[in-house]
């Protein structure tokens, strides 16, 4: 069996304890927009499972640090901000998405010149989550913006009859 190598101290700090805290800060935030959001139920809904994700990468990134012999810092929280309104809120949520995609871009470039295939591909698939996670709430800016906020939050306010 080949030994595991544990990444550089380098790698160890921006993929791990940087995204790792993220992770761990994010979904109490998401949980927070989420009920803040409860009265319209798509936006709810849509925030609901952002939150189960990033819980979800939380997990998948701590397990890595543990199988590469480091240790997770899942005590540090960043500064949570919870919007006052909707549209502060989506906002809110707009910029951490953008720096998750930030972080994670950088962390995948270090895997690769550290040669760390399996953390790389663990990103990548983080990646791709965090970018539909920002064009979603692009999309909701937007329409926030086109039809503003009391037109959009009539569109949030009931499910889709599914037929």
């Amino acid at each position: 069996m080949r030994k595991r190598t544990l990444p550089p101290a380098k790698l160890q700090r921006q993929m791990v304890r940087k995204d790792c805290c993220k992770r761990k800060t994010t979904p109490v935030l998401f949980k927070k927009s989420a009920f803040s959001f409860r009265h319209y139920l798509l936006l709810y809904d849509d925030t609901e499972k952002r939150a189960v994700e990033e819980m979800k990468h939380a997990e998948i990134l701590t397990e890595r640090i543990l199988y590469l012999e480091g240790i997770p810092i899942i005590t540090k929280l960043d500064k949570i901000n919870v919007g006052s309104a909707v549209k502060e809120q989506v906002d809110n949520d707009y910029g951490l998405e953008k720096v998750a995609i930030q972080r994670l871009q950088r962390a995948i470039k270090l895997c690769i010149d550290e040669a760390d295939g399996g953390s790389r591909e663990l990103l990548e698939h983080i990646l791709v989550d965090e970018e539909r996670h920002a064009n979603d709430l692009e999309a909701y800016l937007q329409q926030i913006k086109d039809m503003g906020i009391q037109n959009f939050l009539v569109t949030q306010v009931h499910k889709k009859e599914k037929s």
